[in-house]
């Protein structure tokens, strides 16, 4: 018998000590930022993580990728198999790192 499997560990940061609320309080100020500088009507769901992460859901998944590039995040990942399709845009801001959900992009001279 070999040793017992342990899958890595994947977070982006480790966790904050106990009773530390410093990382999600900046978090929650990032988060913030963005919400007023694309439009809180435009945002549908929000998550602000105590690891650093920011995650924004538009209210209409046509407006992720404006309101990615209004962040000033440009890199893109198309997600195709699960329907339905949709590209996630992602990039850091103050030092966190930013998601925003869209609609599947079509590559110019691509076929979908």
């Amino acid at each position: 018998m070999g040793t017992p499997y342990s899958p890595p560990d994947h977070r982006t940061a480790p966790d904050p000590p106990p009773g530390d609320t410093t990382s999600i309080l900046l978090g929650l100020d990032a988060a913030r930022a963005a919400l007023v500088e694309v439009g809180a009507d435009r945002v549908e769901l929000l998550t602000a993580t105590g690891s650093g992460q920011i995650t924004i859901q538009p209210a209409f998944l046509a407006d992720g990728e404006t309101i990615a590039r209004d962040l000033g995040l440009d890199s893109p990942l198309d997600h195709r198999m699960v329907p339905p399709g949709y590209t996630l845009w992602s990039g850091t801001r103050d030092g966190l790192e930013f998601q925003v959900r869209g609609a599947l992009r079509q590559p110019h001279g691509g076929l979908l």
